[in-house]
């Protein structure tokens, strides 16, 4: 009895200092404790838009916003466009995604090369809903790839899986990538792949953009 009471104490203690933070913007509404995702969280991929509802107390999906396109995944070994009963997402706000170029670095190396184009990062999601194989398609070069990869790897790596007839499958995205770049009111010129590659059976995600002002950054969502 007196072992209960004194963990009981404990835990009550540890529940009174427990930090806890409420989320509230136009993309995501929740509380977390101790930097832990804590009862029903909503994402909204645009403002007023309900996206996705999560009940992280119980794992549960609340709300998906329903989506009748097709979707690239694995069956029997074969990359395949494919309707599913839940499409592949990513757990949180899509606008994330908008956020990235804010946390990239324009290549001391591109910029040295006036380095800029259009090049695309493949990856895929997995049945236990993590994001892995990041691959670059028609890289321009100069460690631009590298830098995106490296901001993509350093996401929250949660997603839902692809369902369809009760069944997980892996899925894959491709995001187009454009970096940009203009010197003393010069715009670079794209840069030119010789021999373009054939880019991969997957489903675009969404556009990014880095544009570069002298050797000061800034960056622009397209």
């Amino acid at each position: 009895m007196k072992l209960f009471t004194v963990l009981l104490f404990i835990l009550l203690f540890q529940s009174a200092f427990a930090q806890k933070d409420s989320v509230s913007n136009d993309y995501e509404h929740g509380i977390s404790k101790n930097g832990y995702m804590e009862g029903v969280w909503r994402y909204n991929d645009e403002p007023g838009m309900l996206a996705l509802m999560i009940d992280y107390s119980n794992a549960k999906v609340l709300f998906l916003k329903p989506d009748t396109n097709e979707f690239v995944i694995k069956i029997d070994g074969v990359w395949k466009k494919s309707k599913l009963d839940i499409h592949p997402r990513y757990i949180g706000t899509m606008h994330d995604f908008k956020m990235i170029p804010k946390f990239l670095n324009y290549p001391a190396q591109a910029r040295m090369n006036e380095t800029a184009g259009t090049f695309y990062i493949s990856f895929e999601i997995d049945t236990l809903g993590k994001a892995g194989n990041y691959r670059a398609h028609n890289d321009i070069g100069d460690r631009c790839a590298d830098e995106v990869i490296k901001a993509l790897s350093a996401m929250p790596n949660n997603w839902l899986s692809a369902k369809k007839d009760g069944k997980t499958y892996a899925a894959k995205y491709i995001i187009p990538i454009t970096f940009k770049m203009s010197i003393n009111n010069r715009e670079i010129s794209p840069k030119k792949i010789r021999k373009p590659q054939e880019l991969p059976l997957a489903t675009k995600l969404t556009d990014i953009g880095v544009h570069v002002l002298g050797i000061s950054r800034t960056t622009e969502i397209h």
